[in-house]
């Protein structure tokens, strides 16, 4: 049978020694271990990609003192087994014939074999591979995974990554790199198999004796994983520099970044934060109905538990089966706890809610000395040093252990999220300068690199997904500021081939061809490129349901995702990323299109084609071309055309609050366009109440105004409305207001108060329609900044009502554009 690696060296030829007939080929192995020359030679060996320099190979007979391949088996005796190794003298002759059957190589006579498969490497052979669980890339390839939220990629999947970028990882290694594909994946790649199987050939045994080569090499990607043990080491103290802040941005060119390889020369931090260890409380949960004793370890997953039973999580049977699965491997086989039906939690929650009264009001006197101890924290950890400059670090906390909540249906929700200990983490650091100390007593870090070609500081692995976590610098690095520029830019180069593409992608919804499967390919593709253009639709993974929430994109739709209303209007529900629900009616505005979603529809599958093929296609137009770059163009010029649809209706004299709700309805139409949405904030409704009882306390402000005002006025007194009683729950009487004797002030004041309640009452409309609706996201990574600092330039709208204090900071950069400038 073909082998799934690539030119293998050894195979075994198995037999007994009363000979055994192949199922396959009915090739004899006589007990002499030799082949019978019955058995025909076309069909010994089919090894896919097998080189023609295994035509030499050589049977080696171990039969006397019972070996397999020069080993002794286990009950030390003969296994029949003969190991065939080709001659390294031709390894690299005939390479036009790696994909050639050896039938049809016409190899010189040889011995046959009965059964040919590769021979899985020893531990000897295997010492020098690298370790899988140290080369952390999996991150980067799979989606949403990635990255802490200070990457804000919104859109990190896999889904939207140019397949020539996919397919060229290696390539890429000996070329400059962009910016815009900054996550490091080139430098972090676990070495590719056929390495690995090289250097199990037939002198693989020479080479492990040879005194010169290192055993046990431990390796990051291209980076050698160094041990602690040859670092001088620091005490972690605030990094400082004399110089000038980093403005990169002042000489910031179109190209000038884009194959910068090297991201940096010297890198200083000071690692990571752990959170404090446990401090068991000592209160019992009960277990059908008795107190139960629990040991720490036990304790704090109960708790855990305990602190969330008024969660909707803990509501959802999947996390509780999770949990308890989790759990009962802390309590053992043995425990008395059995049946999570039979545990009662509640006396560990009323501890919790207690005791987080407790700190809160410790919190309150002790409010002084907690900032400052958060402060000095941030001085030593918050910040590093970049070329000389200092850089805040983004997320230099390490998570606590809890349970794995999950978005959405999460199939792992529930489960442990164990404590992360140095021994998991890899430091990032330049050479030459001391790492520092490892804050937990008695511990020390796994490893350090030097690795100038990826911008992360330190790495571990999570073990709910098997993940790899990242610290990262914050957005407002040089490093995530360059990426963001380029992203901005290339969606930007896509408004010159729009068109065209457009152009294209129409002409083939209608192509024939006397192929049926190529015709059907070609149509899903211009059809996934609309959906794509005009719906903004991810491109879509297919996704282990077991390890992952059934999330969709464009791919992989399904028939029971889409409803065909009739007149071009089709209706689509799937859970879009992060679990979101994507429920719109699309009215199709191109016939075409409706007319083959209907007839892939009626298939029973709405695409064949993969993510592989949609993103190959996609870069046939224009070079690292993604659904993602679809997105933000989209996202960038809906935003400019909507603020310029309605830019005479807002003028530099208009008030600030009715500037900021334009801006928030256009940024809404594009948080739509890209669905982006959050869950409904727990205290909506309570802050929604708040508002109503505050809009009725402007309104009886502005009723008891234009009374006063009538009698300073002279007109006809209203009807006096009878007293309000004091309410009997001992409630305040209503609040009685003073104004001013003048008549024209007192006109001011109402024209004021007017606009004051209708401005009012469009923050509440606006926060009742945005409930479900992330503004942020767009504004992170979709929207082009300069598109919303251009506009507050043009209308004197103060650019802070718009972009928090973490937006500026993230995009300096786009501050200097002229308020002229369009996307």
């Amino acid at each position: 049978t073909p082998t799934d690696e690539p030119n293998p060296k050894r195979v075994k030829v198995e037999g007994d020694s009363n000979g055994i007939k192949s199922g396959s080929s009915g090739a004899e192995v006589k007990p002499n271990g030799h082949v019978s020359d019955s058995t025909e030679q076309k069909e010994a060996m089919h090894v896919e990609g097998q080189k023609a320099g295994a035509t030499s190979a050589k049977v080696k007979n171990n039969e006397k003192n019972g070996t397999l391949g020069g080993r002794k088996n286990s009950s030390g005796k003969s296994s029949r087994r003969r190991v065939i190794e080709s001659d390294d003298d031709d390894d690299d002759d005939d390479d036009d014939e790696d994909d050639k059957p050896l039938k049809q190589i016409q190899p010189k006579p040889k011995p046959k074999a009965s059964q040919v498969k590769e021979e899985e490497p020893s531990d000897e052979d295997s010492s020098d591979d690298d370790d899988e669980e140290d080369a952390p890339l999996r991150s980067l390839v799979k989606s949403d995974k990635k990255a802490p939220l200070d990457d804000d990629d919104d859109d990190s999947s896999d889904d939207d990554e140019p397949i020539m970028n996919k397919n060229s990882r290696k390539r890429r290694k000996t070329k400059d790199d962009d910016y815009e594909d900054d996550d490091d994946s080139d430098f972090v790649k676990s070495p590719s198999k056929r390495k690995a199987r090289k250097k199990t050939s037939s002198s693989s045994s020479s080479r492990r004796k040879s005194p010169s080569r290192k055993a046990n090499v431990e390796m990051c990607g291209s980076a050698v994983v160094n041990s602690v043990k040859n670092y001088e080491v620091r005490e972690a103290v605030p990094l400082n520099t004399d110089g000038a802040p980093n403005r990169w941005w002042n000489d910031l060119r179109e190209g000038q970044y884009k194959k910068q390889k090297k991201k940096w020369s010297t890198l200083e931090h000071n690692a990571v934060l752990f959170p404090p260890p446990y401090e068991p409380h000592g209160v019992k949960m009960l277990y059908d109905g008795k107190p139960v004793d629990l040991t720490p370890e036990q304790e704090e997953v109960a708790t855990f538990f305990a602190v969330m039973l008024e969660s909707e999580h803990v509501k959802k049977e999947k996390f509780r089966a999770n949990f308890f699965m989790d759990w009962q491997e802390k309590l053992g086989e043995d425990h008395v706890i059995q049946e999570f039906e039979k545990c009662d939690f509640t006396p560990i929650a009323k501890w919790a809610v207690e005791r987080k009264e407790i700190a809160k009001e410790e919190r309150k006197k002790k409010r002084k000395e907690l900032q400052e101890e958060k402060k000095r924290l941030m001085e030593i950890y918050g910040h590093a040093l970049v070329d000389g400059f200092r850089e805040k670090v983004g997320n230099f906390r390490v998570e606590p252990p809890g349970l794995f909540r999950g978005r959405g249906d999460h199939p792992k929700t529930g489960k442990l999220k164990l404590r992360v200990m140095p021994e998991q983490i890899t430091l990032n650091i330049g050479k030459d300068v001391p790492i520092p100390k490892c804050p937990m007593p008695g511990h020390n870090w796994k490893g350090v690199i030097h690795n100038p070609n990826v911008t992360w500081l330190a790495y571990w692995i999570d073990n709910i997904n098997g993940d790899y976590k990242y610290v990262w610098l914050a957005g407002s690095s040089k490093f995530k500021g360059i990426s963001d520029f380029l992203k901005y830019e290339k969606s930007r180069a896509l408004k010159g081939k729009i068109e065209d593409i457009r152009k294209d992608y129409r002409k083939k919804l209608k192509y024939k061809n006397s192929d049926p499967k190529e015709q059907r390919r070609v149509r899903e593709l211009a059809t996934a490129m609309y959906l794509i253009d005009k719906l903004a639709l991810r491109v879509g993974n297919e996704k282990n349901t077991d390890e992952a929430a059934d999330t969709v994109g464009c791919c992989s739709l399904r028939p029971e995702h889409l409803e065909f209303k009739g007149d071009n209007v089709i209706h689509f529900e799937f859970l879009g990323k992060d679990s979101m629900v994507y429920s719109q009616d699309q009215t199709i505005e191109i016939d075409q299109v409706y007319k083959n979603l209907k007839d892939f529809h009626r298939s029973g599958t709405i695409f064949i084609i993969n993510p592989s093929d949609l993103n190959k296609h996609l870069s046939e137009y224009m070079d690292g071309l993604s659904a993602k770059v679809f997105r933000t163009y989209n996202a960038s010029v809906t935003l400019q055309r909507e603020l310029e649809a309605m830019d005479e209706e807002i003028e530099e004299t208009s008030s600030i609050n009715e500037k900021n709700a334009f801006y928030n309805e256009c940024n809404r139409k594009v948080a739509i366009l890209c669905n982006h949405q959050r869950s409904i904030p727990a205290k909506h409704g309570e802050q929604m109440v708040k508002m109503q009882k505050k809009l009725e306390e402007y309104e009886a402000k502005l009723e008891a105004l234009e009374e006063h005002i009538d009698e300073l006025g002279g007109k006809k007194k209203k009807k006096k409305k009878a007293k309000k009683k004091k309410k009997e729950d001992g409630d305040e009487e209503p609040k009685v207001w003073k104004f001013t004797n003048n008549l024209d002030t007192a006109k001011r004041q109402l024209k004021k108060q007017h606009k004051t309640i209708a401005d009012y009452k469009a923050r509440m409309a606006l926060k009742e329609d945005n409930k479900q609706v992330a503004l942020g996201t767009s504004k992170i990574n979709y929207m082009d900044p300069r598109i919303t600092v251009a506009w507050c330039k043009r209308k004197e709208m103060p650019i802070e009502k718009v972009f928090n204090a973490s937006l500026l900071s993230k995009f300096p950069w786009a501050m200097e554009v002229e308020s002229t400038w369009r996307y």
